[in-house]
């Protein structure tokens, strides 16, 4: 949550004051109230781009926050490597890339997500909240200086939620409007590209304004309708056409595009969908298998 002692000459341009951050719903978050942190103000916009740093081997990719045991800091480690062909070295509580991946690489989108968390100005944390159940997310600490990456274990692993998922994807395919052909838990280094995916764009101060209605289906057929923020299905790679997002790295990593935001792990209802077809005779908790 942001200090509300926060003025507005000590926030990075391009940032409102006294935001309140992204609080995640199973997939990343909604806002609590005030705007998003790195949505762009109504004021005149940075004069020369944020993101004009080079990614170098020499400076750390990400941190690990200091309270995490060793045990801890082996998981997220883990995730961390298993996304990318990179080799990562952890140092003390700083992760660092060599920048070894091939260009030719299938793992570019990774490749280039995480070299691009390198920053000279701000440092992205990651640390777990042993308080939460559910529900991961990321956001400006209180005084806008460093991006914090915030995460729960479940099984020994990054927690991670059943979803809607078209296994047979071969390219992502944006707009939404598509049925899933299964539902599928991906392993939690996919939960871990989401929030840093949030965290790449954060840095760069760009946040999607808006929501509207988005459709898809479940394997049986039934279609449904959620009313979702923008930026967040363009994190995912519904909305929009960016090229870092969950699903590029989804079919990178051979698994199959999330299809819509909605987790079959809680109330479809009480995740603001409503179905667009008859209402199935299970609505609204999903009968995951």
């Amino acid at each position: 949550m942001a200090n509300d002692s926060t003025k507005t000459s000590d926030v990075p341009r391009g940032l409102a004051p006294n935001s309140t951050g992204r609080v995640p719903g199973p997939l990343g978050g909604r806002p609590l109230g005030g705007r998003l942190p790195g949505t762009l103000a109504r004021g005149p916009a940075p004069k020369k781009p944020v993101a004009a740093w080079k990614f170098t081997p020499t400076a750390p990719i990400v941190f690990l926050e200091a309270s995490l045991s060793p045990k801890e800091q082996a998981i997220i480690f883990a995730a961390l490597q298993a996304l990318t062909d990179d080799q990562l070295r952890l140092n003390g509580l700083e992760v660092y890339s060599d920048g070894s991946g091939k260009v030719a690489s299938k793992l570019t989108t990774v490749q280039t997500l995480l070299r691009g968390l390198q920053s000279p100005l701000h440092k992205v944390i990651i640390t777990l909240n042993a308080a939460m159940t559910a529900s991961p997310f990321t956001h400006w600490d209180g005084h806008y200086v460093d991006i914090n990456v915030d995460l729960y274990l479940q099984n020994g692993d990054i927690g991670s939620f059943n979803f809607f998922t078209l296994t047979g994807a071969t390219v992502p395919v944006p707009g939404g409007g598509i049925d899933a052909d299964s539902i599928v838990k991906p392993p939690g280094y996919i939960s871990l590209a989401h929030e840093l995916t949030h965290a790449y764009y954060l840095l760069r101060f760009r946040n999607l304004q808006g929501d509207k209605d988005y459709l898809f289906g479940d394997p049986a057929g039934n279609k449904f309708k959620q009313r979702e923020k923008v930026d967040e299905m363009a994190i995912i790679g519904i909305e929009g056409t960016e090229l870092i997002t969950e699903n590029r790295m989804r079919l990178e990593h051979g698994i199959g595009i999330k299809v819509a935001r909605a987790t079959t792990d809680l109330s479809l209802a009480s995740q603001g969908v409503t179905p667009v077809s008859a209402q199935p005779s299970w609505w609204p908790n999903y009968p995951n298998p």
